[in-house]
């Protein structure tokens, strides 16, 4: 026969570092005052252990010396219904509105019997209070069996929580911490290269490239509107038609169109949908073209109106959103590093 204070049952100091504090937690979470369990032998209705658990995270032994009933009110009956029952089984009875009481088999010898205390009055209680009851005692228990691997056997069906040194600290190895603080460090350089010169020496070199590419545009619009203007001259539209066109093969624009001095078109090149010889450029499409006029001289004889495609946003104006997010990113890894290299100095003074 077991002896009153079975060690297999005891309150292990592993649970109350860390587990406690979890437990504590969920007690307030769910209006859990205390909850006080018992593990009771069955053939000699003693008590192996007892103990309390509050929402301040205290946790006390009490004495089992007590008669059964004393502790629990009608343990010996809910004991005696549980002889038979399957270990899922869980018997709850209402001692009063804030008081409960929970039972169950934990092995064919044993049997847990807990009451909790509910910060307010409840006219039943729901599955999440009695697995919560469950998990907090069979948490307890296996955790009072460690080192002993003949009690572990003996209730092999209740829970494992890891040990409180186990889940609060769980040491990274050095090589990992290095990787981590070396990608960090890259990552913050990369984003400054970026932001402070990458980025800047593209924008530099896009502006040169803009610049350049109007000195090109104005000379290309010289030579167009030279030759336009002399086979305008001629009052010929059929060479006018044929100069527009070979303008066009060399890619000087995509669509272009000649109206003359009274605005009438009298050429047209590929791409101009809804325009028609004879008849006057429609409003919307006049604003949105660039113009060019075709004249020798004092003598004015039309426009070139070269249609502008659609209007995107210029590349320069995205350098300055690309710069701040580059240097964001990099002041973000420089911070991470740093709190990364705190933590490590706080575990290693801690560890020592």
């Amino acid at each position: 026969m077991p002896s009153l204070r079975d060690s297999r049952f005891g309150a292990s100091p592993v649970l109350v570092p860390a587990l406690v504090g979890d437990m504590a937690r969920m007690f307030r979470q769910l209006g859990v005052e205390s909850l006080r369990a018992s593990v009771v032998d069955m053939d000699s209705m003693a008590f192996l252990a007892a103990w309390t658990i509050t929402d301040n995270g205290e946790v006390s032994d009490h004495s089992p010396d007590r008669p059964l009933d004393s502790q629990f009110p009608g343990a010996m009956a809910t004991i005696t219904q549980l002889a038979s029952a399957p270990a899922e089984q869980t018997v709850v009875q209402r001692l009063s509105p804030r008081r409960w009481s929970f039972a169950w088999r934990i092995d064919s010898l044993h049997v847990v019997i807990a009451e909790a205390r509910y910060r307010d009055m409840r006219a039943t209680v729901s599955q999440t209070d009695t697995a919560l009851v469950r998990l907090v005692c069979d948490t307890g228990i296996r955790t009072g069996q460690s080192g002993n691997p003949e009690a572990a056997h003996a209730v092999s069906g209740s829970l494992v929580w890891p040990g409180g040194q186990d889940r609060r600290q769980q040491p990274r190895s050095p090589l990992a911490n290095l990787l981590s603080l070396g990608l960090m460090a890259a990552t913050c350089a990369l984003a400054l290269w970026l932001g402070l010169v990458a980025l800047p020496d593209a924008r530099d070199a896009t502006a040169a490239t803009q610049v350049q590419a109007t000195k090109l545009r104005g000379i290309a619009d010289s030579t167009m509107v030279r030759a336009l203007s002399q086979a305008m001259a001629t009052g010929d539209y059929g060479e006018v038609q044929t100069e527009l066109s070979s303008f066009e093969s060399l890619g000087y624009f995509q669509s272009a169109a000649v109206v003359n001095a009274r605005q009438r078109v009298v050429s047209l090149s590929s791409g101009t949908d809804g325009l028609r010889m004879g008849n006057e450029v429609p409003a919307t499409v006049a604003a949105s073209a660039r113009r060019l006029d075709l004249a020798l001289g004092s003598e004015r004889y039309g426009q070139l109106l070269v249609l502008a495609a659609p209007s995107t946003e210029p590349v320069e104006n995205l350098f300055g959103p690309l710069r701040l997010g580059a240097l964001a990113v990099a002041a973000g890894a420089a911070g991470a590093a740093l709190l990364t290299l705190v933590r490590q100095r706080k575990s290693r003074r801690i560890g020592d």
